[in-house]
């Protein structure tokens, strides 16, 4: 299989996305560091990928619309099967979803993956920072190191549920609204 890289223009525009991306992620950080945590949550996993998908899939499962970028670099068929398995089940359910891969270093066999899954809204894309963002009003992200921990960043609001009149199970705040900044421009 060959593979087709983006040409110049077009990589130089997501990298100049991407560039914003990480300066306001860079400043979110260091604000939730300092102590200053408004409109931002931050889970600490480390090596803990399983209590990770389970985070990520309770805000997924909560949305009506996903927009995702994820590398394949690190990821098999193998490893990528429950996060198949729950887009299956959310783009039933109806969530409007578009998931770009990047398949920079990845493997033929996960690239062959995505492009055989063709009931599904996957792209083979080029994006240099994984992210999510949800019902275009949060982001998530690579959080701050914490104490030598691996942590992952919502950005724009916490943690929804579908009840009226919910918060955040973890804080117990209710949700904020939209992000400030222009989300979307930034994939």
């Amino acid at each position: 299989m060959e593979r087709v890289l983006a040409h110049f223009p077009v990589r130089q525009q997501v990298w100049d996305a991407s560039l914003r991306l990480q300066v306001v992620r860079a400043r979110f950080c260091d604000e939730w560091l300092a102590g200053r945590r408004q409109g931002v949550e931050v889970e600490v996993f480390g090596r803990d990928s399983v209590g990770l998908r389970e985070w990520l899939h309770d805000l997924c499962w909560d949305c009506s619309e996903l927009t995702a970028v994820t590398s394949t670099q690190c990821q098999s068929v193998e490893s990528f099967a429950p996060s198949h398995k729950l887009n299956q089940v959310l783009v039933e359910r109806g969530v409007r979803m578009t998931s770009f891969f990047d398949v920079t270093g990845g493997t033929d066999a996960m690239t062959e993956f995505l492009i055989a899954a063709e009931e599904m809204p996957y792209h083979l894309a080029y994006g240099p920072i994984q992210l999510k963002v949800f019902d275009g009003e949060r982001v998530v992200l690579e959080g701050p190191v914490v104490d030598g921990q691996r942590s992952l960043m919502l950005i724009g609001g916490w943690r929804r549920s579908t009840r009226p009149g919910s918060t955040c199970g973890r804080c117990g705040r209710p949700p904020y609204g939209r992000v400030s900044w222009p989300s979307r421009r930034l994939i």
